[in-house]
């Protein structure tokens, strides 16, 4: 509990969301990349590709598809 507490102090996040946030960080270059959705969400160490949408969906506001596909074109995509 004493390094979770320090570690919110230090980051501003727990230790879960920091990796969490890391993580959905640096699955973007593979997704710009190209690379399928499922191997990027195998290589930056979720479980799977639902759970890998899922926070994605959570902390980006986008789903990896959308947030591709928005970021390709440069414009924004409404639900």
């Amino acid at each position: 509990m004493h390094f979770a507490a320090q570690f919110i102090l230090a980051t501003g996040y727990s230790p879960h969301a920091f990796l969490r946030t890391r993580h959905i960080e640096r699955a973007k270059t593979p997704l710009m990349d190209e690379i399928s959705i499922v191997d990027v969400a195998l290589a930056v160490g979720f479980q799977g590709q639902a759970h890998f949408t899922t926070v994605f969906r959570e902390l980006v506001r986008l789903t990896p598809k959308r947030w591709l596909e928005q970021n390709r074109t440069g414009t924004v995509l409404r639900d």
